[in-house]
Order: structure tokens, then sequence, then C-alpha cells
């Protein structure tokens, strides 16, 4: 009797590949910010080789109030609850080392070295464009100045 065809399984679908290191600077110009605080979070998590367990042990950890049970934790993650408190964000920001700003609002590098490498590598982007026009003598830049 001949054997039933086998099913291959379903593989996982890859993730999505990270280019640059989080505190490079280049993070948010490679790589795609995710849109909604928890999934910013997820990331994070993911970056950080650590499991929605252990957030919640952390937070636990650090004394933050209405996170008995995992659960809420896991909902929170998940989205079954719209509006997680934003105390849930700050903290989970904080246990992970990433920026506030980044895992509330997506804006910037997610991490704070990785925000002040940005700023630096813009300001030096600016300072050397400005030394540009300057030594290229162009005649409007006395005006802008207010020679």
């Amino acid at each position: 009797m001949p054997k039933p065809p086998t099913r291959k399984k379903a593989e996982a679908p890859p993730e999505a590949s990270v280019e640059h290191d989080v505190d490079s600077g280049f993070w948010t110009q490679f790589n795609q910010t995710p849109a909604k605080p928890r999934e910013r979070v997820d990331m994070a998590l993911k970056l950080r080789g650590k499991p929605g367990k252990w957030l919640h042990d952390s937070l636990l950890a650090r004394g933050m109030e209405g996170i008995s049970s995992y659960s809420t934790v896991h909902r929170y993650l998940t989205g079954a609850v719209d509006n997680p408190p934003i105390s849930f964000w700050e903290e989970s920001a904080s246990v992970l080392g990433f920026r506030t700003g980044w895992i509330i609002l997506g804006e910037g590098e997610p991490t704070d070295e990785g925000e002040q490498r940005r700023l630096r590598m813009r300001k030096k982007e600016r300072d050397d464009a400005i030394d540009d026009a300057i030594s290229s003598e162009f005649p409007y830049l006395n005006e802008l100045r207010g020679l």
C-alpha cells in the first residue's frame, strides 16, 4: 500500500531584516518603524531576545501597578485593549532600554544612544553645508546673515 503524501510544514514567515544596530543612529533610515506602540514594544522585545513574560516580571519588579497578571500585559501587547495606560508604554520603554518617544510616538531613533548619534550626524551635515555655502561665496548668504 502506497504511503499517503506527506504534508510540508508551513514555514514561519521570515522576520523583517533589521539593518544597523538600534544604537547606530542609522536605524530609522534603513528600517521601517512599526505603526503602533504595541508593535514597537513587540519589536523591542524581539531585538532584546526577551519574551512578553519577561516584560511582565520586569514591570512588576519595578512596582508598576495594574498589571498583576501576565494576561494584562498580553492583552496590551496583542491589541485586545484599545488604549493601555501611557504609564505602561513609558515603563516598558525604560525596562527595555528604548526611548519613550520612540515606543509611544515612533519618532526618532529607538535608543538614546542612537538618537544622540543621529543628531550629531545631522548637526555635522548641517554645519558642513553651511561651511560649503560660505566658502562658495554665494552673495545672498550675506543678506541672510544680515550683513
